[in-house]
């Protein structure tokens, strides 16, 4: 066992991969904030050192778990970071920055909520999904909870070593789809090549495009690589832009960090692949 197959790695590669980190780096930050903000001069000196230090580490989570930033939560840092700037002879300014801070920062939990509740496809037969898959992928059992819906068994399309806009060529070459629906869980070559910011979102905006003309394309966020956390930000933001219902990344990265589901930290064992199937299944079920 490596260091990086340990118990202790994956859990933290687990918990900075699926947002928690994140969500841990906002809440320093704003304890650092509401302390230089809200604090009179006394609490302010008193409390300094805690202030100092949930900022630095508040930074350092933000920075290494920066994929799952958002718009929203761009906004409040903005503006928090203005009002916490300005001395305390300028109280009306810092009212007015607090008053749209306030707003981004319930924006972006409500935001959250909403994506980390994940969408709602009770309407949808699992037995006639159809799985577009590179390195993970995942076997929708049918069950007998979809309304009476048609029965049947499409195979899913592998593309384990292509890159989005090969996957893309292939599909227009081969099938015309119609009405079906799709679980987009492609684009792990393109995050493992680093490939560019703007050529990942081109590929994945036409891919989805081509696809959601005339189906319905549901996406499986993925955990991105935290030297590369434009691929978390870009998923995201063309799933809302196109709106596109989005199963949440924590539901793959619980998965893949948890140590006995995977041979080799990123193909599933039986275990990681049975876990996966239950995980993404839930969605569609009609009691959820």
């Amino acid at each position: 066992m490596t260091h990086f197959e340990s118990p202790f790695a994956l859990w933290c590669m687990r918990h900075l991969t699926n947002g928690d980190a994140f969500y841990l780096a906002m809440a320093l930050l704003i304890i650092a904030g509401f302390i230089r903000i809200a604090g009179s001069w006394r609490a302010m000196y008193r409390y300094r050192r805690i202030a100092a230090a949930c900022g630095a580490l508040g930074a350092f989570f933000t920075i290494i778990a920066a994929g799952s930033m958002t718009v929203m939560w761009l906004f409040f840092l903005g503006f928090m970071s203005l009002a916490a700037s300005l001395s305390r002879h300028h109280r009306r300014a810092r009212g007015w920055l607090m008053a749209p801070m306030i707003f981004f920062g319930l924006c972006a939990v409500v935001d959250d909520l909403r994506y980390e509740r994940g969408p709602m496809l009770d309407n949808v037969d699992p037995a006639a999904v159809i799985v577009l898959s590179d390195a993970l992928s995942v076997d929708l059992p049918a069950g007998d909870d979809t309304g009476g819906a048609t029965r049947r068994r499409v195979a899913s399309l592998d593309f384990t070593n292509a890159k989005l806009r090969a996957v893309l060529t292939e599909l227009r070459g081969s099938i015309s789809p119609l009405d079906e629906t799709f679980l987009y869980m492609v684009g792990t070559n393109d995050m493992l090549a680093l490939a560019g910011p703007m050529g990942y979102l081109n590929d994945a905006r036409a891919l989805t495009g081509w696809l959601s003309a005339d189906n319905r394309v549901v996406i499986v966020d993925l955990p991105v690589p935290p030297r590369a956390p434009w691929y978390g930000w870009t998923l995201r933001s063309l799933a809302r832009l196109q709106h596109l219902p989005i199963i949440p990344k924590r539901v793959v990265a619980d998965v893949i960090y948890t140590p006995g589901n995977t041979t080799d930290g990123l193909h599933l064992s039986p275990a990681g692949q049975a876990a996966l199937n239950q995980r993404i299944a839930a969605y569609f079920r009609a009691d959820r």
